[in-house]
Formats: C-alpha cells, structure tokens, sequence
C-alpha cells in the first residue's frame, strides 16, 4: 500500500531535490544548484513522499501586478512541479498540487501555472484542479 504525504519543504530536502531535477541550463533557474536553491523562500516549497521515501516537489512564489494579466493585484505562480519517476501516475502531483491550492486560496485570489501545449499530462492534472487557459505564448526561432 503507497502512503502520499505532502509537508512544507526543510533544509534537509534541498539536496533531494536537486539531485532529482538535475544540472540547470538556466541562469535563473535555482533547482539545479543547492546554493542557489538556499537562496529562494522556502515558504513556496513543498515536497512529497511515498511511503517516507522522497517522491517530488513544488515551488511558488507570490507577487502583485502581473505583467501578463492586468487588473490581477495579488497572484501566486506555481513554477515547478516535478515527480520522480517512478512515482508518476500514482497521484503524487495531484497530491502535491491539492495541498498548494489549499494553502493559497485562503491568501491569494489568484493561481497561475503554466506548461508546453505538448504536455498532455500536465494540462490534465491542471484542468482537473480548476485551471483554464487563458493565453498562449508563441516561441520564435532564428538560426543562422
């Protein structure tokens, strides 16, 4: 039998989590590097386990005035959701995803998350917790 618990994030997890999701390619990405991810608020950072055994994580952060949605004060953008994966198709993201919603909506009026059009996992995790498109980027390529 698998037991999902989700709790706050603890120093202690950090290195799980970036031996998980692995060396960034970005600069401003801090999930690759422990003392960049030291640096981050760890108020938005939530961790699953499966039966005591690391299984994941989330991060958000909160902000005002989102750029790409105007008249929108406060919001929290959920910037990373990741499973091992081993554990992905047994509700370790939807468990992860409940638990931030329920901690947000009782502060914030407003949840952002996004993912590639691709990702047909991660758009129906999304829309079976209540989110709904409601804008589309487009990514130019230039080569030479």
């Amino acid at each position: 039998m698998m037991t999902i618990s989700v709790r706050q994030a603890i120093p202690a997890d950090l290195p799980k989590i970036v031996d998980h999701y692995g060396s960034s390619d970005t600069p401003w990405d801090p999930f690759g590097d422990i003392k960049t991810l030291q640096r981050i608020p760890i108020e938005g950072l939530i961790v699953a386990e499966v039966n005591n055994e690391y299984a994941g994580f989330l991060y958000w952060f909160t902000g005002e005035n989102p750029w790409f949605d105007p008249g929108t004060k406060r919001f929290a953008y959920i910037h990373e959701l990741h499973v091992l994966e081993k554990f992905q198709g047994k509700k370790v993201g939807k468990n992860l995803l409940a638990y931030a919603l329920q901690q947000l909506k009782e502060k914030i009026p407003t949840v952002y998350i996004s993912t590639s059009e691709s990702n047909m996992v991660a758009r129906h995790l999304y829309e079976n917790a209540g989110f709904r498109p409601f804008s589309r980027s487009i990514h130019y390529k230039l080569e030479f």
